[in-house]
């Protein structure tokens, strides 16, 4: 059953749920209950428990009085009275005590208290009110022989508002002379009336701050609302972001149920927006004067001074200092001193810090997402298999047919026999007659067939270069093609006759896409803006299912250089020029038009209103007999389920999965089954990521029992890699037998050095006595590819991974291997600097950092990395050499935690924002547990020397 947790007010869960939610703070419970059973003297210790909103006052007093009510001695002494969180109507000492007696009627729901109150609410007089409504509640107390515990919230606000000082003195004078009261209270902060000796609260209360929460209590809160802990260190950047505030870990944690660690903290603008309210509360309670004091400290994000305030809200030092002051007392801004004169102010609530950031600025500070980046990499890297989804279904339509889709679409849309009659026959043989044609329209082209066809400049044997140019693009020769689209466009380029323009039109159009697959984007849009000049603005069927086609093509190229806007522009253009969204013809065009500009949506962070788009897809297509839009139909409900799983809803994402299985799962269409293949692998990856082994086993075992005996490479493909999931399944199970033979299948049916051979080096690496096994598999796929840089880097990378002395070596060989191959590549380069940096090589390992955090952007995708490659080489000694290299490299803005951490560890003193010095302290620790460490190593070192040879 799911735990009701409320955010703001606890007073409304039953006693169980409030018993059963209660799952932190516990040591200070039993203190304060411990101070309520030794009252028992003439003079009672009260309590005031003081901590910002949503620190867990509210939560912490409504236990205490259960726990009185449930504890047998207690019960029978003391008779918890609670009052509301805010007493708005209070300002006198006599309405105090007035309130005291209406809560009194509300919880007994006894008729005579009810007419006592009702009777001095009439009173006008206030110091007879007093006396008459605190006579009551003595009544009260003598009449069952218990004391009365005043359990009120909010009292430093109730203080401010008493109508004069005398008021306070005047509780004040009861509290400490009538032993049948004691007072449990609470407040946001510690603020005059409690600290100043003049004032009527000073020292009458034994004050009880409630610290932040710990990792531990953090989780627990995260478990009782999310149903499950964070494994490792995943929860101290969400303890680092809240400030261990429960009522904001209660909010990311509801937030964040069924996200995974990585989606949750790049998703934080959407808890954000989705929490405007509460956050802009914070800030619409304070008074006009202090505003803007407090948002100049929240966009300053570091600890300021009454200066940097003053100059960044734009006000005199004394106002600013003033102002500051103010704030501290009301618990909105804390105050660190530094020395006899200098104080560093900072906002309280840091989430309220990070939300005013976003929302000022229109888009997350860069800092603030850097900060949150670098955490995610730090304490919780995500494994690669979302990012094995996403590859898996970024599957573009094959472009050696999208010339046929577009011919199928003309021929379909054409009513007029004699215009059908001449589109056929002036189309070449050889291009009737392939395998691509849709079967919808071989019935018509039959009936033409053999037909006498008017001679056209680009006659059987140019088709026959143009299929071939479109089949080397299939198969990735992008260089081959692009030199024959080059050559039939140089010798046909001039030709002006509606079939030699055609033609050229989709030569031009497979130049693009060559030149899109060589990474040659805006020569690639060159092209297709080539071919637009060609079509023009002809109202030729075919031509206008080309110029379609190729606003398409040309869209692609430009997504690829992240002008996303104008890629939108080119797919609105495709869908107008087929007809709209309810057109019937050029339905190939249109399907996708209609799936790019989802892809596109989602770049852009629209996920929702792509989402909207791919359901529009499958409604249009779903049905569709024709396999080409069925199979887009299923491509869109694929990039839906990953669409949603980075909403964090898993389950809805797995549903969409088995609607591509449900729905095409008995297809003979090589389309539909791969993508019913592709379907049940990627839910098998989902429910690893969730945890699920079990279930991850069941659908890749599904995948292998529907196309483990195809033929077709493709589907042999897919299988494999399911077997690889589930090989990884079954050893996270510790079923190492099992996933051994199910990485052995991979392998069989796809012999090449793939996924499955680097997941059965890593299965045999995670158990010592298979580590031989491990390195002679590895030897023998290097001794087939031996210069392959990516092979050689990734296996280097796996064997760093372990930790082993005797195996960093052999990595170290193969890494220097890589980069020597490829010289340019960042990756190995990385590599390198790891292993040698784990080896103690540290004066080495700094050369080959250097040149790793030579790109922001690539260092950007290896934070977590990083972190350890820099925290090996600063235990080695390098920490100077590290700091230098990282402060003047490109990659500075995303690695600040671990700059400040460099210079804590090289005993400098460092102003920053809670959040990254808290980080970098972390930062620290590693550094030196890991110098700590490397005593042991040239001991561990002689004792695996040997092992492995």
């Amino acid at each position: 059953m799911t735990n009701r947790v409320m955010k703001s007010n606890p007073a409304f869960l039953s006693d169980d749920a409030l018993k059963e939610n209660f799952v932190v703070r516990h040591a200070d419970l039993d203190l304060i209950v411990g101070v309520i059973r030794e009252n028992t003297t003439g003079s009672n210790q009260h309590i005031l428990v003081i901590g910002p909103r949503g620190s867990g006052k509210t939560t912490l007093v409504l236990r205490t009085a259960l726990e009185v009510r449930a504890d047998k001695e207690l019960s029978e002494r003391w008779y918890p009275l609670v009052f509301s969180e805010e007493s708005y109507q209070v300002v006198s000492a006599g309405e105090f005590w007035l309130e005291a007696l209406f809560h009194l009627s509300e919880q007994t729901a006894d008729e005579r208290w009810w007419r006592a109150w009702s009777e001095l609410k009439e009173e006008t007089d206030d110091n007879r009110l007093g006396e008459r409504a605190l006579y009551q509640l003595l009544d009260f107390a003598d009449s069952r022989g218990k004391r009365i515990l005043l359990i009120v919230e909010n009292l430093n606000m109730l203080i401010s508002d008493l109508a004069s000082p005398d008021e306070a003195w005047k509780i004040r004078h009861t509290l400490m002379n009538e032993p049948r009261l004691m007072l449990l209270a609470s407040a946001t902060s510690r603020f005059e009336h409690f600290e100043n000796s003049s004032q009527a609260m000073f020292e009458m209360f034994k004050m009880h701050p409630l610290i932040p929460l710990d990792d531990g209590e953090c989780n627990a809160i995260w478990e009782l609302i999310s149903g499950q802990k964070l494994e490792g260190e995943k929860i101290r950047p969400i303890r680092i972001l809240t400030g261990g505030n429960p009522r904001l870990l209660a909010i990311i944690a509801k937030f964040g149920a069924g996200r995974s660690f990585g989606s949750l903290l790049d998703d934080l603008v959407y808890l954000i927006d989705d929490h405007t309210e509460y956050f802009k509360s914070h800030l619409d309670n304070l008074p006009a004067t202090e505003r803007k004091a407090y948002l100049a400290l929240a966009e300053l994000w570091d600890p300021s001074t009454a200066r940097e305030v003053a100059k960044a809200a734009r006000l005199d030092v004394n106002t600013a200092s003033s102002l500051l002051n103010r704030l501290s007392g009301r618990g909105a801004v804390t105050v660190e001193k530094k020395g006899k004169r200098t104080k560093y102010y900072a906002v309280a609530e840091r989430m309220y810090n990070i939300y005013y950031l976003m929302r000022r600025r229109g888009r997350p500070a860069d800092r603030v997402k850097a900060a949150v980046k670098f955490m995610v990499g730090m304490y919780g890297p995500e494994s690669a298999t979302r990012l094995i989804a996403e590859e898996a279904c970024k599957l573009a339509p094959e472009l050696c047919l999208d010339h046929y889709v577009a011919y199928a679409e003309v021929v379909k849309g054409v009513r007029d026999p004699g215009l059908l009659e001449k589109i056929i026959l002036s189309t070449p043989k050889t291009f009737l007659e392939s395998p691509h044609i849709d079967r919808s329209v071989r019935d018509l082209i039959a009936t033409y067939a053999n037909a006498q066809r008017p001679s056209d400049a680009a006659g059987d044997d140019t088709m026959r270069v143009l299929e071939k140019a479109f089949t080397l693009l299939k198969d990735g020769k992008y260089q081959s093609a692009l030199k024959m689209f080059d050559n039939f466009i140089a010798k046909f380029g001039e030709l002006k006759g509606r079939g030699s323009v055609g033609m050229v039109a989709c030569a031009l159009i497979g130049r693009g896409n060559a030149l899109t697959g060589l990474g040659r984007y805006k020569e690639a849009i060159g092209a297709h803006d080539d071919a637009a000049r060609l079509i023009g603005d002809s109202d030729d069927p075919l031509l206008t299912a080309l110029m379609a086609l190729n606003l398409v093509e040309n869209g692609i190229a430009l997504e690829t250089l992240g002008r996303f806007d104008e890629a939108l522009r080119a797919y609105d253009d495709a869908l107008e020029r087929s007809g709209g969204r309810e057109g019937r013809h050029f339905t190939g065009p249109r399907a996708m038009a209609l799936t790019n500009t989802g892809r596109v949506l989602e770049s852009l962070g629209r996920t929702n209103e792509a989402i909207k788009i791919y359901d529009e897809i499958v409604q249009l297509f779903g049905n569709s007999a024709d396999p080409y839009l069925a199979e887009s139909a299923a491509k869109a409900l694929c990039r839906k389920g990953i669409a949603i799983g980075t909403l964090g809803r898993p389950e809805d994402e797995i549903k969409a999965y088995d609607e591509i299985v449900e729905r095409y799962g008995r297809s003979k269409e090589p389309g539909l089954a791969e993508q019913v293949a592709i379907a049940l692998l990627v839910k098998g990856i989902t429910l690893g990521a969730l945890g699920r082994p079990e279930d991850t086993i069941r659908a890749s075992e599904d995948a292998v029992e529907r196309f483990g005996d195809s033929k077709d490479p493709v589907l042999a493909k897919h299988v494999a890699s399911a077997l690889v999931v589930e090989g990884f399944a079954l050893g996270d199970l510790g079923r190492y037998g099992q996933a051994e033979e199910s990485l052995l299948k991979a392998i069989q049916l796809d012999p090449e050095p793939t996924a499955a051979h680097l997941g059965l080096i890593r299965l045999l690496l995670q158990r010592p006595e298979s580590q031989a096994n491990a390195l002679r598999l590895a030897e023998e796929i290097l001794r087939r590819k031996p210069d392959d840089a990516a092979l050689l880097n990734g296996l280097s990378w796996m064997f760093y991974k372990q930790n082993s002395p005797a195996l960093l070596e052999k990595g170290e060989m193969w890494a220097r291997r890589a980069v020597s191959v490829s010289p340019g590549d960042l990756s190995c380069h990385h590599t390198l600097a790891c292993i040698l940096a784990a080896l103690g090589k540290g004066k080495e390992a700094l050369e080959s950092a250097e040149k790793s955090i030579s790109d922001a952007e690539f260092v950007e995708t290896k934070i977590e990395h990083t972190i350890t490659l820099f925290v090996d080489l600063a235990s080695s000694g390098y920490a100077k050499e590290s700091l230098e290299l990282i402060e003047n490299s490109p990659a500075a803005k995303h690695l600040e935690p671990l700059i400040v951490g460099l210079k804590l560890y090289n005993g400098e003193d460092v102003r920053t924002a809670a959040e990254i010095l808290e980080v970098a302290r972390d930062v620290v620790r590693r550094i030196e547990d890991r110098r700590e460490g490397k005593s042991i190593q040239p001991r561990l070192q002689r004792l695996t020397r040997g092992v492995i040879s």
